[in-house]
């Protein structure tokens, strides 16, 4: 199981650092990797997870490097995933010991590991509307207020937008 965690981690941050959102052969290249792994693996969950991934982070990511300056004196947010200190404290606290730092928000490869490791936590079955509302108004979102509410709602029906 750590092995397929760390291949797709691998994956991920290769796709990530390439200048496209989305790799053309990205089906192909991941059929093959689990189809040499003797584990089981469920395919259908691993897809949920990259199109969440690339849907947040098409939604997230500054489109100009004004874009980020003004993100993080905002509401210090950092990186592809606008990843706050909060996050990074949850993180952390889910880990059990201090493993990030809110500067690995700027590494795309730690980025998606902080990702991947709040959103198996409070969101097992990898659900793209709670995803959303995870990412945007954090795990306490059930106590939201109507305008919250209404906030998550335009930020799901971005991420939906984005995952089609």
């Amino acid at each position: 199981m750590k092995w397929i965690i760390i291949t797709t981690l691998t994956l991920l941050s290769t796709l990530l650092q390439s200048k496209e959102s989305y790799a053309p052969n990205y089906t192909e290249h991941v059929a093959y990797i689990y189809a040499s792994t003797p584990i089981k693996y469920n395919m259908e969950l691993e897809n949920r997870k990259v199109r969440i991934l690339h849907a947040i982070m098409a939604i997230e990511c500054p489109k100009t490097p004004e874009q980020a300056k003004q993100a993080y004196w905002r509401e210090g947010a950092l990186g592809k995933l606008q990843q706050r200190p909060v996050m990074i404290a949850e993180v952390n606290r889910i880990l059990g010991y201090n493993k990030y730092v809110h500067k690995d928000a700027l590494d795309s490869t730690k980025a998606v590991e902080i990702f991947n490791i709040y959103q198996s936590f409070h969101n097992p079955n990898w659900d793209m509307q709670k995803a959303a509302y995870l990412w945007v108004a954090g795990s306490n979102y059930r106590n939201a207020t109507k305008e919250q509410w209404n906030r998550m709602n335009r930020y799901w029906r971005l991420v939906k937008k984005q995952i089609k």
